[in-house]
């Protein structure tokens, strides 16, 4: 899979197709573009130049509910997104739980260059 982020059609029958009928606390297409936003802030406020940005991954995984009473897990989305030369590709997305009151996470890898 290697879909632009800004083709919400795409990404949302991808991510329909991994959660199934599961809705309340998983990605959509609009999730993933505000994803694909933060990674290239945060890409920016590392000091990383545009042209050395492309093959950088960002992983995240969606949050739990937020009442502590809830007892179970709940069905989420972790995505993985891959910087090309412009723009954020959606490269994987995979069906996830979280537990009551868990954090939304998210990781970034940087591709070092010589």
């Amino acid at each position: 899979m290697k879909i632009n982020i800004k083709n919400e059609n795409k990404i949302d029958s991808a991510l329909q197709a991994v959660n199934g009928k599961a809705v309340s606390h998983t990605y959509s297409a609009q999730d993933v573009r505000r994803l694909a936003i933060a990674a290239e802030t945060e890409l920016k406020s590392r000091g990383i130049d545009a042209t050395q940005r492309k093959g950088s991954i960002y992983k995240a995984s969606g949050a739990g509910p937020a009442a502590a009473s809830y007892k179970y897990r709940v069905i989420t989305t972790m995505v993985k997104l891959e910087r090309g030369a412009r723009d954020w590709f959606l490269v994987d997305a995979e069906r996830d739980q979280a537990r009551p009151q868990e954090k939304e996470w998210q990781n970034i890898f940087i591709k070092q260059f010589a």
